[in-house]
């Protein structure tokens, strides 16, 4: 059930923060690959494996993109009723 604990997760993301941040272009590498563009966030992998070992969101730390947001309990979350239109 590992997909419903990840769309739980980016739920709850949403939920705490009540919308979708940009990442500023200075943070984004983007490369042409063949027929697409390849992109990423700059740094991204370190910060996931230091967020991890230190059990810290990306705003406890300091990545400077990351915005702190509110608790959020998810306990007996069902359903994403937010309006995205």
């Amino acid at each position: 059930m590992m997909a419903g604990a990840q769309t739980l997760a980016l739920n709850g993301g949403y939920e705490s923060c009540g919308t979708i941040h940009k990442v500023p272009d200075e943070y984004v590498t983007r490369e042409p690959r063949g027929d697409s563009v390849f992109t990423a966030i700059n740094g991204i992998d370190e910060t996931i494996q230091q967020c991890q070992r230190a059990g810290k969101l990306y705003s406890d730390v300091g990545v400077p993109q990351a915005h702190p947001t509110d608790w959020f309990n998810l306990s007996d979350y069902h359903h994403f009723a937010t309006d995205l239109s």
